[in-house]
C-alpha cells in the first residue's frame, strides 16, 4: 500500500509540477498526504461526467436517433442550424422587450 501512495504522489507532482516543499506549505501535514489521492478522485470524477455529459448530448443522441428511425438525411442537416436559431432566442426576445 505504500508503495502505491508512492507512486501515486510522483505521477500527482510530475503531472501538477507541484514539488513536495510548496504543496504541504499551506496546509495541515494530515490534508497534505491526502492532496494526491484527492487530486486523482476529482480528475476520475471530472472525466467520467465529462464522458456522461457527451454520450448524453444532443449533438450525438438526435442525429443517432433520427438515423435509426430512417429520416431523411437533409432533415440531421437541419439540426445545427435549427440549435444554433434556438440559442439566438433570448437575444431576439431581449431586443424585442428593450425596444
Amino acid at each position: 500500500m505504500a508503495e502505491h501512495n508512492i507512486s501515486q504522489s510522483r505521477l500527482y507532482e510530475w503531472l501538477t509540477g507541484d514539488e513536495d516543499s510548496r504543496m504541504c506549505a499551506d496546509i495541515p501535514e494530515g490534508a497534505c498526504n491526502e492532496q494526491p489521492r484527492n487530486f486523482f478522485l476529482h480528475l476520475w470524477a471530472s472525466l467520467g461526467n465529462k464522458l456522461a455529459d457527451e454520450l448524453s448530448s444532443a449533438r450525438l443522441v438526435l442525429p443517432w436517433l433520427m438515423g435509426i428511425i430512417g429520416a431523411p438525411v437533409w432533415m440531421v442537416g437541419l439540426l445545427v442550424p435549427i440549435r444554433e436559431a434556438g440559442a439566438l432566442l433570448p437575444q431576439i426576445l431581449w431586443l424585442a422587450l428593450s425596444a
